[in-house]
């Protein structure tokens, strides 16, 4: 039986998916990188595998937000900056994302805590001026880190 583009994709598209998840947007520009069939057949490919239920986007976008949030302390603008470069964006991110905000200062107090400790000898200032940066590349809002360093500060200062 000789193999048609349509089955290589499905192979592929397979094996890939045995070693982690990928959402739709991903998968299709791994098999369009692959070179194998059109994209026609990509789209027929895809469709299948939703079919199967081997694919799943908003499973993906949940898992994959819960796990950026809970692994690492950072902001939900970061997340969404994350995912946007792999091309997934709309409804389903910004709904799963509005789940996360509420937790936000906890995850940024969180994340200072982490940081200060490797900046000790520095003058509080310095510190501040470093933990204010530090937040906001790990995608924290002004007000919210803002917030976590006024708090952040009266109770380290107090010890």
């Amino acid at each position: 039986m000789k193999d048609t583009p349509a089955k290589k994709l499905l192979d592929y598209a397979v094996r890939l998916l045995a070693r982690r998840n990928y959402h739709s947007v991903q998968l299709q520009k791994k098999l369009s990188q692959k070179g194998i069939g059109s994209e026609e057949e990509i789209e027929q490919t895809i469709s299948k595998l939703r079919e199967y239920k081997y694919i799943n986007d908003e499973a993906f976008i949940e898992y994959y937000i819960k796990d950026q949030l809970t692994l690492r302390p950072q902001g939900t603008r970061k997340v969404r900056t994350k995912l946007f470069e792999k091309g997934i964006h709309g409804d389903t991110v910004e709904k799963e994302l509005a789940k996360y905000e509420s937790t936000e200062l906890e995850r940024a107090k969180k994340a200072l805590k982490k940081k200060e400790a490797l900046l000790q000898e520095e003058s509080p200032f310095k510190r501040k001026e470093k933990l204010f940066r530090f937040l906001i590349s790990r995608g924290f809002t002004i007000s919210i880190t803002r917030e976590a360093l006024t708090n952040f500060s009266s109770y380290s200062h107090d010890e």
